[in-house]
């Protein structure tokens, strides 16, 4: 990582202090419902079999309003759909840039419209050395099984070779992350060394991860075989987070140190020892807008409390109204809701004090070169 990015690690290590006064620091915006692909274990799948009409998507202008009425915001993931099926992204992050001084922006992509990408993300990336563009090629399998996987023929392909042309942006801009994401599946959890060492050898990506599928929880935990599950992939989950390019990078450490907490934290709900409702304030540190404007607290619950449009397109509108209270009042705190929801308890470690000892912990172990996993 060069200089360029230390302004915004440090806006990351005052996440904390200023979630306390402001509207969600982590804010995910779906931004289409459509797709070229048709993933079967996607959380939008039947948005994406019948996709919403282009014209009832949020347009630039809408979500530049959003910005203007937001005020400060650290963190913004894109997601849909497929985001760069929109050819207006770069617009879309530039509005954020712009009105909410946003540090990173990270998008998954599973990288089928190279020319797209190239020219968006390029624009975005040297218009704005500040802050830090993570993108995240969204691979399950090698070759034909990830086609199949994803129902695209030559997907794969498709992916790396944009892969190596987002690689030639990066080299201009190093503010320009590139990233690789494998959803833990049953069906590739046997391959996962043999998937890493051939994105090892094919692509020069910067990190990559391995994400647990959302799932809701019983409060009192979950049954032993979703246990034996989760701690079967917290190993490796943890091993390929130090997959990375090139040198040591410090400035990498608070976020693995993070992931590394957020995957003791999910333990713990699953185990019952603590229900992740209890922590993960959803709607005031983390909250979701989909591409009509429906206000989500929480991914996994997909229960809406209102829509932008009906109010002027504030955000703190619709938070400050009953039916988000009401939802607070009903999912919120210990004994109630609990699932496994990796972007929540990730935002939640960050910005929760109580847990900052483990981090602090984790952080030492991750410098370290030692794998997180006590």
């Amino acid at each position: 990582m060069t200089l360029r990015r230390v302004p915004a690690v440090l806006r990351s290590s005052t996440v904390a202090l200023r979630q306390r006064r402001t509207l969600p620091q982590t804010l995910i915006l779906f931004v289409t419902a459509r797709c070229n692909a048709r993933c079967d274990f996607c959380l939008y799948k039947d948005s994406v079999e019948n996709p919403t009409r282009r014209r009832e998507e949020l347009t630039v202008a809408e979500i530049t309003q959003i910005a203007d009425r937001y005020g400060p915001l650290h963190y913004l993931a894109l997601s849909g759909g497929e985001p760069f099926v929109r050819r207006d992204v770069d617009r879309i992050c530039q509005a954020f840039i712009d009105r909410c001084r946003t540090s990173v922006i990270d998008i998954p992509s599973n990288f089928a419209y190279g020319d797209v990408m190239v020219d968006s993300v390029g624009r975005l990336v040297a218009d704005n050395p500040q802050v830090v563009v993570e993108l995240q090629l969204s691979i399950d399998h090698l070759g034909e099984r990830h086609d199949a996987s994803r129902g695209v023929e030559g997907l794969y392909e498709t992916a790396l070779a944009t892969f190596d042309r987002l690689a030639a942006v990066r080299e201009l801009h190093p503010n320009l992350s590139l990233k690789v994401n494998v959803v833990w599946l049953e069906r590739n959890r046997d391959d996962l060394r043999e998937i890493v060492a051939e994105l090892r050898r094919r692509i020069g990506f910067d990190r990559i991860h391995l994400t647990y599928p959302h799932r809701r929880l019983p409060a009192g935990g979950a049954d032993p075989e979703v246990l034996a599950d989760f701690d079967r992939f917290r190993t490796p989950a943890e091993e390929v987070a130090n997959e990375a390019r090139g040198r040591f990078d410090p400035f990498s450490v608070p976020m693995r140190a993070a992931k590394v907490s957020s995957h003791r934290l999910l333990r713990d709900a699953i185990d019952g020892d603590r229900n992740l409702g209890a922590v993960c304030e959803a709607g005031r540190h983390v909250a979701v807008i989909d591409e009509k404007g429906e206000v989500f607290p929480c991914e996994v619950l997909w229960e809406s409390v209102g829509n932008l449009r009906d109010h002027d397109l504030d955000l703190g509108a619709v938070l400050a109204g009953e039916r988000y209270q009401r939802f607070r009042e009903q999912r919120l705190g210990p004994g109630r809701c609990n699932c496994t929801w990796s972007c929540a308890a990730l935002t939640a470690v960050s910005v929760t004090p109580s847990l900052y000892p483990r981090m602090a912990g984790d952080a030492v172990r991750v410098a370290l070169g030692r794998s997180g996993t006590p």
